[in-house]
């Protein structure tokens, strides 16, 4: 895959998910648009192309949440398609133990 990246949306792997919380000043949210010439070139490329996947997905566990003791649900959302996870098998301090898999 990395040394043919057009072929990337047609991998089949594993793929890892890492995100990272740090304290801010000035913390913002929002979308930003996309550039149009970026924009045009996706869609030459056929990126904006409909297509059908299959997919395998685990929720795991969160590490050095933000919040101790907080009710953390996870969220995976493409298009209008929604997977969420379900009460959390554990919970301590700033741990969350998940452990929910999917298949769609």
């Amino acid at each position: 895959m990395n040394d043919n990246p057009e072929m990337a949306s047609h991998w089949r792997g594993r793929m890892l998910l890492q995100i990272f919380c740090a304290e801010d000043d000035k913390p913002r949210k929002g979308v930003q648009k996309l550039d149009q010439e970026v924009k045009d070139q996706a869609v030459e490329q056929g990126y904006f192309n409909d297509e059908e996947y299959e997919m395998f997905l685990e929720f795991g566990q969160g590490i050095a949440l933000p919040e101790v003791d907080h009710k953390y649900n996870l969220r995976l959302k493409v298009q209008d398609f929604m997977l969420e996870t379900t009460k959390a098998k554990e919970m301590r301090g700033n741990y969350t133990r998940w452990s929910e898999r999917f298949e769609a």
